[in-house]
């Protein structure tokens, strides 16, 4: 807050009390009627978060960190409230006492502390998103109002018929559009802003629904309990097996956090490197696939853990723009991460028993689809013949061509152990909610369920409860999420999970089709042989590079979640 008077980089307790006092007052005298709201709400009980968090950064740059710490939580506290719908921007926002809380637990060398504040602000997303499965999993089931459920109907419906007007004004010929081509041009976009709008505003009424209704809210009767308690470090130990390390990254703007666990020790680790050098990284690599930006990522993000990670399998949380790092295809300029560890992913160490609690008996069984028809989209052939050479190792046909149709998965997904789809996938950056795998069309289906478009919201209503062990989505991008901190399961991979799948595997790129489809046969041919599901990844990236060398076309693919068998 700009009118806060200036404070001393010297901690002197008495003097910081009188300042403290005065910048209150000034405050309370701050004719800015923003402040005077401020300080109102504070009086009269319902602090402010914007005075609590300036507040606290005046006890934290003074050195007075315990009592920046006790306000940073009290703004954290009003901010968890399940009362606001939120907006991107206020996600991030309610993510900066988090971020500064656990920065000055850090200073202060309560590491422990500082995880557990890491861990809560990554399990309070997770229940934002199990709350708003929940929401659609009730408009599935029939159990919510008719007004309520006719209203996200109508939605529904609104998009899919501007989504089909838009595809009939990008199909138009050369020639119309030649002739055309301003009105149509006009046309097009208009229809575009207005379905990015009709898209965002059904995000809202999902929202508006989840933090309005008293059920929802008490959805975590069953399964929020445990990611509440879980928050002690040795509940999580408890969970690991004697072959697995957990390493938990938490990025800020100057320096990149990280916490080491095992079943029996735990470290903390500063690394030096903030949030845009690892950003321009990242994207340095998938812009020239120059393996230079990858060895300063490993110099920077694993090498200074090297004397911790003494176990065959490592377990990843990733935060912030790390969540679109493709850990596999790390090297020290003589070998690559995966050639020593099974890596996986996981949205937060907590989640390990939600994950772990949704193994089923395995079965064995399939549905596999590959290379779809009915979209202006390139053909895939050899996603045709991963489909097909994967659907036989288990005995059964893959659904291709027209006949790998949306409505199938419906009608199919509840009684198979796998989903496999080897499809065009796309990443909705404005909207994650309506990422997509692209499947065949299917005009006898109600309900947007045979449009070909199968999105992550409506993922949500899949039943992959009883039976589904592993979803595989062998097509583009469907890995990615929007990176936005605390929020590590918004797109199609967190979809599956929240759906009932325990693991997904998924891609962080455009994927090569050839590539792929050796190392998807691969990836199976070992789970036949009996290697669990991250080993089996791993010796199929290792088999496809021998191949393929670079790691765009082997390293794409990771696996979130449950890595067992």
């Amino acid at each position: 807050m700009s009118d806060f008077p200036t404070m001393p980089t010297t901690y002197n307790p008495g003097r910081l009390t009188d300042q403290l006092r005065q910048a209150e007052q000034q405050c309370l005298q701050n004719i800015n009627s923003q402040n005077q709201q401020c300080i109102r709400a504070t009086q009269e009980g319902t602090q402010n978060v914007t005075v609590l968090v300036n507040t606290a950064n005046i006890y934290s740059q003074s050195g007075d960190r315990s009592q920046s710490i006790e306000t940073y939580q009290k703004a954290i506290d009003i901010n968890n409230q399940p009362t606001r719908i939120e907006t991107p921007e206020e996600i991030i926002q309610r993510q900066s006492p988090y971020t500064k809380s656990i920065l000055d637990l850090w200073k202060e060398d309560r590491f422990e502390e500082a995880f557990a504040q890491a861990e809560q602000a990554r399990t309070l997303a997770f229940r934002d998103q199990l709350q708003l499965a929940n929401v659609i999993v009730r408009f599935r089931d029939g159990t919510e109002d008719s007004r309520l459920a006719n209203q996200v109907q109508e939605l529904r419906s609104k998009i899919a018929s501007l989504r089909q007007k838009q595809e009939r004004l990008e199909q138009i010929s050369d020639e119309k559009w030649s002739q055309y081509s301003r009105v149509f041009e006009e046309e097009h976009q208009k229809t575009t802003q207005e379905l990015e709008k009709s898209r965002k505003d059904y995000e809202y009424l999902l929202n508006k629904f989840k933090v309005g209704n008293p059920e929802v809210a008490s959805f975590f009767t069953g399964e929020v309990p445990i990611l509440t308690a879980i928050q002690n470090l040795l509940d999580i130990q408890n969970l690991l097996d004697n072959d697995t390390t957990l390493i938990e990254y938490y990025v800020t703007d100057e320096i990149t956090l990280s916490w080491i666990i095992t079943k029996s020790s735990f470290h903390s680790v500063e690394l030096e490197i903030s949030k845009a050098d690892i950003a321009s990284a990242i994207d340095s690599f998938k812009r020239t696939r120059n393996a230079e930006s990858l060895q300063k990522l490993s110099s920077k993000l694993v090498a200074p853990l090297a004397p911790y990670l003494k176990t065959q399998t490592i377990g990843i949380i990733p935060h912030d723009v790390i969540n679109n790092l493709a850990f596999a295809a790390l090297t020290d300029g003589k070998k690559y991460l995966n050639e020593d560890y099974n890596l996986f992913i996981l949205p937060s160490s907590s989640t390990l028993q939600f994950l772990k609690g949704k193994r089923k008996p395995a079965t064995n069984n399939i549905l596999a689809l590959g290379n779809p028809t009915g979209y202006r989209l390139p053909d895939l052939p050899s996603a045709q013949n991963e489909a097909q050479a994967i659907a036989r190792l288990f005995g059964s046909d893959a659904f291709i061509g027209k006949a790998a149709k949306e409505s199938v998965v419906w009608s199919q997904s509840k009684s198979k152990e796998i989903l496999h789809f080897a499809a065009h996938g796309e990443y909705n950056s404005k909207n994650p909610l309506f990422s997509l795998v692209y499947l065949a069309k299917d005009d006898t289906a109600k309900d947007n369920k045979g449009d070909g478009r199968l999105e992550a919201h409506e993922v949500f209503g899949l039943d992959l409860t009883s039976t589904t062990n592993l979803v595989v989505l062998s097509a583009c991008e469907t890995q990615l999420s929007q990176v936005i901190p605390g929020s590590e399961l918004t797109g199609l991979s967190g979809a599956f999970i929240l759906a009932g799948s325990p693991s997904v595997v998924a891609s962080l790129w455009k994927v090569n089709d050839e590539a792929t489809e050796l190392l998807m046969t691969a990836f199976y041919k070992y789970l036949k042989e009996g290697k669990n599901k991250v080993e089996a990844l791993r010796m199929a990236q290792l088999e496809t590079r021998k191949q393929y060398e670079e790691p765009y076309y082997w390293a794409g693919f990771v696996l979130t979640g449950d890595p067992g068998n």
